[in-house]
């Protein structure tokens, strides 16, 4: 088992059976593919800058979600390249996650399951420079630092269309949670955030349902 230092917060028994019933009748497509994983430590990670992660929310994933910290032309068209390789556009519907130490990098985290059906793509390339692990992180390096620099954007677009190629689409993604150094883009309707200070809690529940 492999079990991250955290503080070691209880939840109440009726958050406990609350968790445990949205796990049984909403997160069964993930309990069949991670939730092994995760009843022996092995998360994914969600990074928030804009909100706290309490003990356990449910959030609603956007399907509008507008650039910030990029060009609009640049947004739109990983959005185009996206549809062309996985028939949705990664930056409007995306659920950005990695593993902990990159999501430690917004402040605010939490484990991530997804909550009904979904859809992943991810990538796991440990000596790439990443910049907040999204997804057009993979292809920096020191000579393109600034990659919605609009003087780039034409290399950039070429650069980007290579890397997508190499994205895995709904598999992989087990093995490398395991192995770190990774990024995913979920695409579903809600999600769940839990604090990570109460993953053995977590942990046990998936041990009960799971009957490990």
């Amino acid at each position: 088992m492999r079990l991250q230092s955290y503080i070691n917060e209880s939840l109440s028994d009726h958050q406990k059976n609350k968790l445990k019933k949205v796990l049984e009748d909403k997160c069964q497509p993930f309990l069949k593919e991670f939730g092994v994983n995760y009843a022996h430590g092995y998360f994914i990670y969600r990074g928030l800058k804009r909100r706290k992660v309490n003990s356990v929310d449910i959030i609603k994933a956007r399907t509008d979600r507008k650039p910030r910290f990029i060009h609009k032309e640049l947004h739109d068209y990983l959005n185009n390249i996206s549809m062309k390789y996985f028939g949705w556009k990664t930056r409007s519907e995306g659920v950005f996650t990695a593993d902990r130490r990159r999501s430690t990098e917004f402040g605010n985290y939490g484990v991530f399951i997804p909550i009904d059906k979904y859809e992943y793509i991810t990538m796991r390339q440990p000596n790439v420079i990443y910049q907040l692990y999204d997804l057009y992180g993979n292809i920096l390096d020191t000579k393109y630092s600034h990659l919605y620099d609009m003087y780039n954007l034409e290399d950039t677009k070429e650069r980007i269309g290579e890397i997508y190629k190499h994205y895995h689409r709904n598999k992989k993604l087990p093995h490398f949670i395991k192995l770190e150094d990774f990024e995913a883009i979920f695409k579903c309707k809600e999600y769940l955030l839990i604090n990570p200070d109460y993953v053995v809690d977590l942990m046990d529940i998936l041990i009960e349902i799971l009957g490990i």
